[in-house]
């Protein structure tokens, strides 16, 4: 017996899918709309961030991949309860993730963060500008009573 004869699109040695890109692709979309309905109407992104959503999304897409081959395989550890291979790959991607996005104002909490933030900051501004009008005003009643 010889070598099988593969032919192109053969998943056969596939096992996760998370580095392979056709099952990346395949699954990429979904989670692109997922995340951009997220962040609809969310004011500190635009259209120029959508690379950084789309590596955002990727990360994702690698996380899910690795997550669907473990619930269909009977989970994370092995029966004697070492970790099985690839968990440890699943982790670091679901760090970067995280990361990623506390780096970008991605997710719930990132982005409550992130408006909250903001928000401050424009409370910070309406009392400058409260202040500058004070001071012309005082600036005006110096020049009228002088």
């Amino acid at each position: 017996m010889g070598r099988p004869n593969f032919k192109p699109g053969n998943t056969l040695g596939m096992r996760h899918g998370a580095q392979t890109l056709s099952q990346v692709n395949a699954l990429l979309p979904e989670i692109m709309a997922k995340v951009e309905a997220e962040l609809e109407g969310v004011p500190y992104h635009a259209r120029p961030d959508t690379s950084v959503i789309h590596q955002y999304c990727r990360m994702q897409t690698e996380a899910r991949l690795y997550e669907r081959y473990f619930d269909a395989t009977g989970g994370f550890f092995e029966a004697d309860g070492r970790a099985r291979p690839g968990y440890g790959t699943l982790l670091q991607i679901r760090d970067r993730i995280e990361k990623f996005a506390r780096l970008n104002g991605l997710g719930a909490l990132a982005r409550a963060q992130t408006i909250q933030a903001a928000s401050a900051g424009r409370r910070d501004m309406a009392e400058v500008e409260d202040r500058i009008r004070r001071i012309r005003q005082k600036q005006k009643l110096a020049v009228l009573t002088s």
